[in-house]
C-alpha cells in the first residue's frame, strides 16, 4: 500500500554555500544520516556539485553541496567557485553556512555580494558553535542580522548535530509546496563509480600533504 503524503507536503532544491572548510559536507552527511560527500581539513576538498536527498514526514530536501566560495586568481579555483555560484540559480532555497570559530570576511563578502542578485529565500546556519562562548555567538548573530535579510539564522554544530532539527524546520518553512521530487529510496543521483572515486580521493587528501592532494584525479580500469 502506497502511503499518501500530507496535503501541505513541501519539496525543493537547497543549495548549500559557504567558504572553504566551514563544514558544508559534514553538515550534508549529518542531514542525510549517512556519508555521501567527502570531507577533510584541506580546503577545496569538494570540487563538484553533490546532490543528496533527505526525506522528512512533511518535506523532501534535495541538497546541492557545492565547493567552497573564496577569492582566487588560480584558474582551477576560479572554475570551482563558478560551479558553486551557478548552483544558486538552480535552487528553491539557499542555505548559507559560516564558521563561527574562524570567520572569513573576504569569502563572506563575496557570498553576500552573490546573494544580492538572488530572489530565492536564504537561511543562514552559523556552524561550529560548540567552539564558542555564548556572548561571542550572540554578537555574531546580531552582526549577520544587519548584513542580509535572511529568512532565519540558526546557530548549529554539524559535528555534534546540535540544532540540526531546528535548521530543518527553518528550511521547511521556506520550501515551496509540492510532491516529492525523487523516490524515498533514492539518496543521490550520483553513479556508484563517482562515489567510489570520491572516497578514494578523500583518502589521498587525508594521507598526503602540500600540493599532492590537489593534483589527484581518480579513474577506474575496472569496477565490480
Amino acid at each position: 500500500m502506497i502511503q499518501k503524503k500530507p496535503i501541505d507536503f513541501k519539496s525543493g532544491f537547497v543549495a548549500i554555500i559557504g567558504a572553504p572548510n566551514v563544514g558544508k559536507s559534514t553538515l550534508l552527511n549529518k542531514m542525510l544520516g549517512q556519508k555521501l560527500s567527502i570531507t577533510s581539513k584541506k580546503p577545496q576538498t569538494t570540487r563538484n556539485r553533490i546532490l543528496g536527498i533527505a526525506n522528512k514526514p512533511s518535506a523532501q530536501f534535495v541538497f546541492l553541496d557545492t565547493p567552497g566560495v573564496h577569492q582566487s586568481k588560480n584558474p582551477l579555483n576560479l572554475r570551482i567557485v563558478e560551479v558553486a555560484l551557478a548552483t544558486l540559480g538552480d535552487s528553491d532555497l539557499i542555505l548559507m553556512l559560516v564558521d563561527a570559530s574562524r570567520p572569513d570576511p573576504a569569502s563572506e563578502s563575496l557570498l553576500l555580494e552573490a546573494l544580492k542578485n538572488q530572489t530565492n529565500p536564504v537561511v543562514l546556519a552559523i556552524n561550529k558553535t560548540d567552539l564558542l562562548k555564548k556572548p561571542v555567538l550572540l554578537g555574531q548573530i546580531d552582526s549577520w542580522q544587519n548584513a542580509y535579510h535572511f529568512q532565519a539564522i540558526i546557530p548549529i554544530s554539524a559535528k555534534t548535530e546540535d540544532q540540526v532539527d531546528a535548521l530543518f524546520s527553518a528550511m521547511a518553512a521556506s520550501l515551496p509546496s509540492g510532491p516529492p521530487l525523487f523516490p524515498e529510496s533514492m539518496m543521490t543521483d550520483m553513479p556508484k563509480r563517482f562515489i567510489a572515486a570520491e572516497m578514494i580521493r578523500e583518502k589521498a587528501f587525508r594521507l598526503t600533504g602540500q600540493e599532492i592532494p590537489y593534483a589527484v584525479a581518480v579513474t577506474f580500469d575496472a569496477f565490480k
